[in-house]
């Protein structure tokens, strides 16, 4: 008995499975948890690839407060999610090129307002646009989904310390208590940033950003047809005949 339940694995459909593994395409007879897992199981060896030094950056400025900046997927180290329709939609959507090769990469623009506050730290506060190229959960096929990530940065002149005790969060119309600090962003939201460093490197964080608002789920269409569960086939480009044997069989059984 198959993953699928009730359907034996015919011999096409273990090649297409077979096929599907090899391209490191995850086959839809997965348990679905394994399925989803697009940044693991699609793309193993290249999740950990480190963005290129200084791709996105903020460099002090006494007399700027907006910024803009363009790179790339491919200079945060997010090429697996990278593609010709990642590039044609980043396009259609406004954002410019950027990197050393605009042509073959998938343009990535950043753009964030900084204010400063009484103590002098400055906090960042911007929106990532790009798109991205995932697999559609119920053809496998490749297609491209757009990407707005808001995110707030708090640069902070003094080191930046864990807190010791742990915190259960503030309650909603109560004023904090004198000298208590005011949790108004996470903790991983905060970088030390001394006066005498002029140019902070945001490269890791932006594509972090990016990366967790990949979609957990997708499908390349609201009509998406899927997979054929017998043989595998991708019925939005393929029509089977498993659906017409199927019934064939069970009109043959109904006689008996």
């Amino acid at each position: 008995m198959s993953a699928l339940g009730a359907y034996p694995l015919s011999s096409s459909f273990s090649s297409n499975l077979e096929v599907a593994w090899r391209r490191k395409t995850p086959p839809r007879s997965l348990k679905l948890s394994q399925r989803r897992m697009h940044v693991v199981s699609v793309f193993p060896s290249q999740t950990s690839d480190p963005p290129v030094p200084s791709s996105v950056t903020y460099k002090r400025s006494a007399v700027q407060s907006h910024f803009e900046c363009q790179t790339t997927l491919e200079n945060l180290g997010l090429k697996q999610f990278s593609s010709k329709v990642s590039r044609t939609l980043a396009t259609s959507m406004g954002v410019l090129p950027g990197g050393a090769d605009p042509g073959t990469s998938t343009p990535v623009g950043v753009s964030y307002d900084v204010t400063k506050d009484k103590s002098g730290d400055l906090k960042l506060n911007g929106i990532v646009k790009t798109a991205v190229c995932v697999l559609c959960d119920r053809c496998l096929a490749p297609h491209a989904t757009r990407v707005f990530s808001p995110f707030s940065v708090l640069l902070s002149r003094t080191p930046v310390e864990e807190p010791t005790e742990p915190s259960i969060g503030v309650v909603l119309g109560e004023e904090p208590e004198p000298g208590e600090p005011v949790l108004d962003i996470d903790l991983d939201d905060k970088f030390h940033f001394p006066d005498e460093v002029k140019v902070m490197d945001l490269s890791s964080y932006i594509r972090d950003t990016v990366h967790l608002d990949v979609p957990y789920f997708s499908i390349c269409s609201s009509i998406c047809k899927g997979l054929c569960t017998r043989c595998g086939l991708n019925l939005n480009t393929s029509e089977c005949t498993c659906r017409d044997d199927s019934t064939d069989d069970d009109e043959i059984s109904e006689t008996k």
